[in-house]
């Protein structure tokens, strides 16, 4: 059994029957459609579940996603070792990807950009083309922060072209978020509103990613909406609430929007349902 590509129709349509294997495969498809809607409580609930079931570390991984969506670091990080000793091939490769995107949030980008150009040369080996985009989101991320522009926005454009490869389009927009986030941080704020705009009307879905809204919240007040940005950014805050995820960057934009005092703390948004290994 895979996971079809709309989280919706996975949970609709998969019942948790049948053989140990079965049961197994439903449980991990349906911990991922949880993970792609934001429903994180939902899919850790059921990664555990499929944990219990058999021990498989393909559930901890899962489960590592969830804790470091939630900001949960050591938590992510304690499930990634235990995982690690059960996995090989293009599942060691997820397995170090999330490693990658751990690395993201430290001060220094070049550990992230070096770690994950080694896994992305493997998942390309493995032909593993959604775990290809996660890496490629994540290296781009690192590259902002490194204020590599023009070598992030080559690599969202080629998570693009891997998603497009699988025909997940909706997560398309993502990347075009993305390169949103690019022009914001190149100071062309009609460009990042234009892409960010773009980007909502292609099918990104802020409620499961509410830190696209913290990103849009972040042009609108640099460029001096006052009154829009502060909607979006109380709109995030209320969706990262639901999500049970912690946002700094949300919080600090909040006081930015109230003070009327502009400051970047926005941040590219990572592929969602990274921990689907479909």
């Amino acid at each position: 059994m895979s996971a079809t590509i709309d989280p919706r129709t996975t949970i609709a349509g998969v019942k948790v029957r049948g053989t140990k294997a079965q049961r197994a495969d439903a449980l991990h498809d349906l911990s991922v459609a949880h993970v792609e809607l934001g429903h994180l409580d939902d899919a850790a609930k059921l990664a555990r579940r499929g944990y219990r079931l058999t021990g498989e570390p393909r559930f901890l991984l899962t489960l590592a996603w969830v804790d470091l969506d939630r900001g949960r670091r050591a938590q992510s990080l304690e499930h990634l070792d235990r995982a690690t000793p059960g996995l090989k091939g293009n599942e060691l490769a997820r397995a170090r990807c999330i490693r990658g995107l751990h690395l993201c949030q430290a001060n220094d980008p070049r550990p992230a950009m070096a770690e994950l150009t080694a896994v992305i040369r493997d998942l390309r080996r493995y032909d593993d083309q959604r775990w290809l985009a996660n890496a490629l989101v994540g290296r781009g991320i690192a590259r902002c922060h490194a204020l590599r522009l023009k070598d992030a926005e080559a690599d969202f454009t080629a998570a693009e072209q891997a998603l497009q490869r699988i025909g997940e389009t909706g997560r398309m927009a993502m990347c075009l978020h993305n390169k949103g986030f690019v022009a914001m941080l190149a100071g062309d704020l009609p460009l990042a509103l234009t892409r960010y705009e773009a980007a909502a009307r292609a099918g990104l879905d802020s409620t499961s990613r509410p830190e696209a809204l913290v990103d849009r919240a972040e042009a609108l007040l640099a460029a001096g909406l006052d009154e829009e940005a502060r909607r979006v950014v109380e709109a995030a805050l209320g969706l990262l609430k639901r999500c049970n995820r912690k946002s700094p960057e949300a919080v600090l934009l909040g006081r930015g929007v109230r003070c009327g005092r502009g400051r970047r703390v926005g941040a590219a948004v990572v592929p969602e349902g990274g921990a689907a290994g479909r």
